[in-house]
């Protein structure tokens, strides 16, 4: 098929600085048809409303360098955290749409010298605080974040403790499973234990260990297991490992059947079909995210979702919040999203849309 020359209109500076970064992400087949997106303008009656969901990144640093993701191999770097003016005008811009709000991003959140801060503004706001953390925090954190009634997903991705703590470098299994049952601890004693899960990232080194990981779910008085995947260029470990694998998940299946626990898998990994108890993801649904949540980075930048597509809508300073919003950058995301051009990042997306609308049910 031939090229088309399409016109454009002529954004600003910064924007055609946002245009050629995000384009950089782009097959060179789908480009033209980003970059047209991109620069024509958002036709009238195509706005959508603010958000009710905002992920928040507090920090951009982590006191574990863990090898799928490898954010705190240089160590804690409290230079890259969201300053708390920031996060306020956030929520001013965001209000009175705003419904959730999730602290979650590339680092460990509770380092963030003002975490009291952040967590204790959200309660003020009431709205429904959500947190993803590896608990390497200590006790009192765990006591705000239960009387806060956050939702809590702990990152926890093995059951025996010589492969957690070659996962999730250089936490100790016993101190993290001390904390983990306190936290389970508190929340069965204010009647939130609902509020809990474990976040589990599959991988080759621990498909075998789930099992073992919703009965120390159960064990910690936590109800709800999540399983996402690692994202990697080569998903080959899935073909060769698929029959152990489908095993794995079965045999967890039934753990969590026995145990009392909910758990949720993703309807497919890699190139493969899951079905029987498997939750929808934009991989064979469609994805609504772009139309019901953005991340707000810890710089300012604005983004997509909560699985941290690289794409940037704007940022704060030189768009604001809902300029970005209703920017061309985000219609074009939405124009294409859920078509054969869509972006690269969003291909086999592991989102669970059943966890969001099960808690979501539940308050």
């Amino acid at each position: 098929m031939p090229r088309v020359q399409l016109p454009l209109h002529r954004p600003s500076a910064s924007a055609l600085e946002l245009v050629h970064n995000n384009a950089a992400q782009i097959p060179e087949e789908r480009r033209w048809r980003w970059k047209h997106e991109m620069t024509a303008p958002v036709p009238d009656g195509a706005a959508c409303p603010l958000p009710a969901r905002a992920i928040v990144e507090l920090v951009n640093t982590c006191n574990l360098d863990c090898p799928m993701c490898r954010v705190g191999r240089h160590g804690i770097n409290l230079e890259r955290i969201m300053p708390l003016g920031l996060f306020e005008r956030v929520l001013a811009a965001l209000t009175p749409s705003l419904r959730e709000v999730r602290l979650n991003g590339l680092g460990e959140a509770t380092l963030h010298p003002h975490f009291v801060s952040f967590v204790r503004r959200i309660q003020a706001a009431g709205l429904i605080g959500e947190l993803i953390t590896n608990l390497t925090c200590d006790n009192e954190t765990i006591r705000l974040l239960v009387d806060a009634e956050f939702t809590v997903l702990v990152s926890w991705d093995a059951a025996t403790p010589r492969l957690f703590e070659a996962l999730r470098r250089p936490a100790s299994f016993a101190a993290t499973w001390a904390s983990l049952c306190a936290l389970g601890s508190a929340a069965a004693a204010a009647g939130r234990s609902d509020h809990l899960h474990l976040m589990m990232t599959l991988q080759r080194a621990n498909f075998s260990e789930l099992a073992g990981v919703v009965e120390l779910a159960a064990e910690a008085g936590v109800p709800h297991v999540v399983v996402n995947v690692i994202k990697l260029a080569d998903e080959s470990w899935i073909e060769r490992h698929w029959g152990a694998i489908e095993a794995a998940i079965a045999c967890a299946q039934q753990t969590a059947a026995t145990r009392g626990i909910r758990l949720f898998i993703p309807d497919h990994l890699g190139r493969r079909s899951l079905h029987d108890g498997a939750s929808p993801t934009p991989a064979t649904r469609g994805c609504d995210r772009p139309w019901n949540e953005l991340v707000i980075r810890y710089n300012g930048e604005i983004g997509v979702c909560n699985m941290f597509n690289p794409y940037v809508y704007g940022h704060v300073n030189r768009h604001g919040v809902e300029g970005a919003w209703h920017g061309p950058l985000a219609h074009a995301f939405r124009t294409l999203v859920n078509t054969p051009d869509r972006h690269p990042y969003c291909e086999g997306c592991y989102y669970l849309e059943d966890l969001y609308s099960q808690r979501q049910g539940g308050r």
